[in-house]
């Protein structure tokens, strides 16, 4: 409740810098631009979630078209994002080999990171991938991951 309270008074004070004709003391104009605030804030992430699906399906073709270099260069960017479903896919992509060059490290990464979001599939490839690769490659591909997690979310 205090922060919450220092944050409005915060932001009432950089509203009164920027805006010196209401004083702070108008409590409909602080409302009214908190409401234009979040509008702003809803808007963008409506855009950018459509900019996403876009360029995700835009991979998806890319896939079912066996243009598997197109596939990678459309998702990876989403992965890096936190898109869940174009990490599951960039996991894929590694696990296979399919348009990057084949690296269980890489695909096991991918997949411990979306199996950390308890998005499916994440645990059951990694398991796969244990058979293939020893205990220090995927204690490598862990803090590969959890560095990954801990500069993007």
């Amino acid at each position: 409740m205090i922060q919450r309270h220092l944050k409005r008074k915060n932001f009432e004070t950089q509203l009164q810098k920027a805006f010196p004709q209401y004083g702070g003391k108008h409590r409909s104009n602080y409302e009214g631009l908190k409401k234009m605030k979040r509008l702003i804030q809803t808007f963008l992430i409506l855009v950018s979630l459509v900019g996403c699906s876009s360029q995700f399906n835009e991979g998806m073709d890319a896939l079912k078209q066996k243009d598997y270099k197109v596939a990678f260069d459309k998702w990876k960017p989403l992965a890096e994002q936190g898109h869940d479903d174009a990490q599951y896919k960039i996991g894929k992509l590694y696990r296979e080999g399919l348009g990057v060059e084949l690296d269980y490290v890489e695909a096991y990464k991918w997949y411990y990171i979306v199996a950390k979001k308890e998005y499916g599939g994440g645990n059951r490839y990694m398991k796969k991938i244990r058979r293939d690769i020893n205990s220090a490659q995927v204690s490598r591909a862990e803090k590969m991951a959890w560095q990954w997690m801990k500069e993007h979310e």
